[in-house]
């Protein structure tokens, strides 16, 4: 467009030019001005007054246009100072967010170090539990070995048979006994039939006078022991270390007893023999610590 018109404006001052400089213009004389003009005249001003106009337009449309650019220069110095100012701020975040990142990887870095100084508290106090462990362990046997134990257990069913073998509930063989220990029993039975020509059941007759005169006796091959009450317990005699097979013997014949037996013991090679899978893990335990 602005092309268009410099070409136009170039044309019509060019021919107006013409026209004025290729002959007169006007006639002279007494007549009107606007009689006196010539074609040519005429020619020329029409030319001049297109050059003025378009002139005219032209600075009309540079004006509007430098106002818009500036207008636009405007905008964009606007938008430039509003990026420079959210370039600035952008910066500040990155800024803060490296320090931010600084004192976490330095917390991280401390937590880390405390983690690992626990982690070593933590190995060296297993390290000594894991050493002093046997040494308890050991040392609670040593001051309990002395304690009795119950060791074993067994329950009889005595039906009028003389000789009755508890079966231990460890072993479900005979019942063994060890010099040392401490045979407990309890036992409830009823009264031989016709013991000493008495009615079993005679409500006239208290039963301390058809008690069996005869006890129970506890055979163990090297001496025999009285179990005259229904509860009690019996210290066995006997060679440390030696196994007594154990036999109830039913003198009076009695029927339909439950006994129960529960054996304890202070025998150190017994509770050593049972222990002594635990003890060896210990010593094997002691010997890898070293």
């Amino acid at each position: 467009m602005d092309i268009a018109i410099n070409i136009a404006l170039l044309m019509a001052g060019f021919i107006g030019a013409v026209a004025a400089i290729g002959g007169d213009t006007w006639h002279k004389g007494d007549d009107p001005v606007l009689q006196r003009i010539t074609k040519r005249g005429w020619l020329s001003i029409v030319a001049l007054s297109l050059t003025l106009g378009l002139g005219v337009v032209k600075e009309i449309s540079a004006v509007d246009a430098s106002k818009e650019a500036k207008e636009a220069q405007k905008a964009l110095r606007q938008q430039l100072s509003d990026a420079a100012i959210s370039l600035t701020n952008a910066e500040k975040a990155r800024e803060k967010l490296q320090a931010d990142l600084a004192k976490a990887n330095q917390g991280l870095s401390a937590s880390q170090e405390s983690l690992e100084e626990a982690n070593g508290r933590l190995e060296r106090a297993q390290r000594k539990l894991a050493a002093i462990e046997p040494d308890i362990l050991e040392g609670m046997f040593s001051l309990t070995e002395r304690i009795p134990r119950e060791q074993d257990f067994a329950f009889a069913n005595v039906n009028g048979q003389h000789r009755v073998v508890p079966i231990s509930s460890e072993t479900d063989r005979q019942l063994v006994l060890y010099g040392g220990d401490v045979f407990e029993w309890h036992h409830f039975c009823e009264y031989p039939r016709n013991l000493a020509g008495v009615p079993q059941n005679n409500p006239l007759i208290p039963a301390e006078a058809i008690r069996p005169k005869r006890p129970f006796i506890l055979d163990t091959e090297f001496r025999d022991y009285e179990i005259d009450s229904k509860e009690g317990e019996i210290r066995i005699s006997g060679p440390i270390g030696e196994p007594l097979e154990a036999v109830i013997i039913n003198n009076s014949g009695y029927e339909n007893c439950g006994f129960k037996i529960v054996v304890k013991s202070t025998d150190r090679t017994r509770t050593q023999r049972q222990f002594e899978p635990l003890l060896r893990k210990i010593r094997e335990a002691k010997r890898a610590l070293q």
